[in-house]
C-alpha cells in the first residue's frame, strides 16, 4: 500500500505504520486507524488496544477479505456481519475482465463520501457485508455489487453458477458501509468497513476510480469534509493490454518482418551499386 501512503503524503496527511505489539496504546494524535486484512491472528493485547481505541471514539478504516477470520472480533464489536463466500459477477466480461471474482462497482448509495462520484471502481475478491440490527452504530450503505451477482462458496474456477442450496445468496450485495456514533463532548466517531483489502494496494489503486474513492473515504473519516469532492490527480494506468492476435502480429513483425525488410533494402542497395 506504499502508493496509497504517498498519495496521502502529497495531501499533507502523514501515514505511519504502527506495531500494536510494541506500544502501550494507540497515539492520541491519531486521526484515523487503518486495519487492512491481517493474514495472521492478532494477539490478545493487540485486540484490547483496538477495542479501547474504538470505545474512546477513534475513527477507523477496516478492510477485510472473504473468509478472513482475523477480524471477526472487530466486526462483531461494530455490528457488522460478513457473509460466507466471495462475491462473483460473470457480467464483468462485458468490461473485458475475465475473472468473475473482480467486482466492477457502479452502484453507489447517497452519502457524503459518494456525493458527485460517478466513476467505476474495481474491487478484486470481495466479501458481502450485512449490518446487525442490534448494532450501536448508525450504518449507511456505500457500495453494492450488481443485481446478477451472488456469493460463491465453492472454488472460483471454470464455469460457475449460482446454487441456492449451498448457502449462496443472490445479489445485489452491499460490501462497504459507513458507521457513525455520537459521543458527548467529542466529534462524531466515523468508521468505514469494506469487504476487500486489495483495492488500495499498489496493484489496483491506479485503476479507474479506486484512488478517488480511497481519498474520499479518508477525508470523510478524518473530518476533512471540504476535500471529499476534490478529484485526485494520478498518472494513468501504464499497463498495456494486448490480445493474443496483437502479440502474434508484433512477434512476427519483429522476428521476421524487420529482418526481411533490412535484407531486402541491403540487396536493393547492393544491386544498384553493382550496376554503376
Amino acid at each position: 500500500m506504499s502508493e496509497f501512503g504517498k498519495e496521502l503524503e502529497r495531501r499533507k496527511i502523514s501515514a505511519q505504520t504502527i506495531n500494536l505489539a510494541s506500544i502501550p496504546t494507540i497515539p492520541d494524535n491519531s486521526a484515523l486507524l487503518v486495519i487492512a486484512g491481517p493474514a495472521v491472528p492478532l494477539m490478545a493485547g493487540e485486540i484490547e488496544l483496538i477495542k479501547d481505541y474504538i470505545k474512546k471514539g477513534g475513527n477507523l478504516l477496516v478492510l477485510t477479505d472473504p473468509d478472513n477470520k482475523q477480524l471477526t472480533f472487530l466486526l462483531k464489536q461494530l455490528g457488522v456481519n460478513q457473509l460466507e463466500g466471495t462475491i462473483v459477477d460473470n457480467n464483468t466480461k462485458l468490461y473485458g475482465v475475465n475473472n468473475p471474482s473482480f467486482v466492477l462497482a457502479n452502484e453507489y448509495f447517497e452519502h457524503p463520501i459518494i456525493k458527485g462520484f460517478k466513476t467505476i471502481t474495481l474491487f478484486p475478491v470481495v466479501a458481502a457485508l450485512e449490518i446487525d440490527k442490534a448494532s450501536d452504530y448508525q450504518a449507511e450503505a456505500l457500495i453494492s455489487s450488481a443485481k446478477l451477482s451472488w456469493t460463491e462458496t465453492g472454488p472460483i474456477e471454470g464455469e460457475i453458477k449460482f446454487a441456492d442450496n449451498n448457502n449462496e445468496k443472490q445479489g445485489p450485495h452491499t460490501f462497504a458501509y459507513a458507521l457513525t456514533r455520537k459521543f458527548l463532548g467529542k466529534p462524531q466517531q466515523r468508521i468505514v468497513v469494506v469487504g476487500d483489502g486489495d483495492f488500495l494496494s499498489n496493484a489496483y489503486i491506479g485503476n479507474v476510480g479506486n484512488l478517488d474513492m480511497s481519498l474520499r473515504m479518508v477525508n470523510w473519516l478524518i473530518h476533512d469534509d471540504r476535500f471529499i469532492d476534490i478529484p485526485a490527480r494520478m498518472a494513468t494506468d501504464k499497463s498495456l493490454q494486448l490480445t493474443q492476435t496483437s502479440i502474434a502480429v508484433m512477434g512476427f513483425g519483429f522476428l521476421l518482418g524487420l529482418p526481411l525488410l533490412f535484407i531486402g533494402a541491403g540487396f536493393f542497395i547492393w544491386r544498384k551499386r553493382k550496376r554503376r
